[in-house]
């Protein structure tokens, strides 16, 4: 599972394929369900579901995720 916190006037379709994009790309993965929690705070919380590939050890780059996001957003 990974949330990512996006601001609502940024928020739209577009950025969340966007942000599934650069999770599956980095994590290796598929999305397997998306949940977006929309309220009256000024961030939407994006829950994204991955499958990844059983008994593969994974490394992933936290700080490279980051920056990616941050840049596309």
């Amino acid at each position: 599972t990974c949330l990512a916190f996006i601001p609502k006037t940024r928020f739209n379709i577009q950025t969340r394929e966007i942000v599934e994009r650069i999770f599956c790309q980095q994590l290796q993965g598929s999305i397997t369900k998306y949940y977006e929690q929309i309220t009256e705070a000024q961030l939407i919380r994006l829950q994204l579901i991955i499958k990844l590939q059983p008994r593969v050890k994974y490394h992933f780059n936290i700080e490279k995720i980051e920056e990616l996001l941050v840049g596309a957003i």
